[in-house]
């Protein structure tokens, strides 16, 4: 018992950092909505920014049209660091989320073309509502950063997934409140 506490307390600790030091994206300078890059590709998706600076929102297609089609919103990295966001994710496809995938993508620039790497936030075999946190994306100045909605049947409803900012309260209560269970967990210790 001792020796798991000891375990969970060091992962707890060992967590603060990241949690301190990552910057969350807030969509305003480098990731100002007027220098995004909106792509429907053939669909009918939208790109909403009125919630901007806190929050954005990429709408999946709909047309009907059984094709696959994938809706991007993106930015140029202009100053690197290390990013966290908060999202929420809803398809109105009554089957699964499998049909209207949704995640963020980032693109690095290699002198003879772009590699992409996507990284799908929405679980295939999930609820038709979900959400979660994303912290230490690190991001170099040149790269290429955003977010996709991939309708893989453009049919049957479409998806939606919203980027928000937490306000800078939560993010320090989250930390205090990680520095307080690790605190705990040390006078616990010394306890026993």
């Amino acid at each position: 018992m001792w020796v798991r506490s000891r375990l969970i307390a060091i992962a707890v600790l060992s967590l603060i950092p990241a949690v301190l030091s990552a910057s969350p994206v807030v969509f305003s300078g480098q990731f100002d909505p007027l220098l995004a890059e909106f792509r429907p590709r053939g669909g009918d998706g939208w790109f909403d920014a009125s919630a901007a600076p806190w929050g954005v929102t990429l709408y999946g297609s709909d047309t009907g049209s059984g094709r696959t089609i994938l809706t991007t919103v993106g930015w140029d990295v202009s100053t690197a660091g290390i990013f966290s966001f908060l999202w929420s994710y809803q398809t109105w496809d009554n089957r699964t989320p499998y049909y209207d995938q949704a995640g963020y993508f980032r693109g690095v620039w290699s002198g003879s073309g772009w590699s992409w790497t996507l990284t799908k936030l929405s679980n295939n075999n999930g609820p038709l509502g979900q959400s979660g946190w994303v912290g230490g994306i690190t991001l170099n100045a040149g790269d290429r950063f955003g977010f996709y909605v991939w309708s893989t049947d453009d049919d049957e409803g479409r998806a939606r997934l919203t980027v928000y900012t937490p306000e800078p309260a939560s993010m320090a209560l989250a930390g205090f409140g990680l520095v307080a269970l690790g605190l705990w967990a040390r006078r616990r210790r010394s306890q026993s």
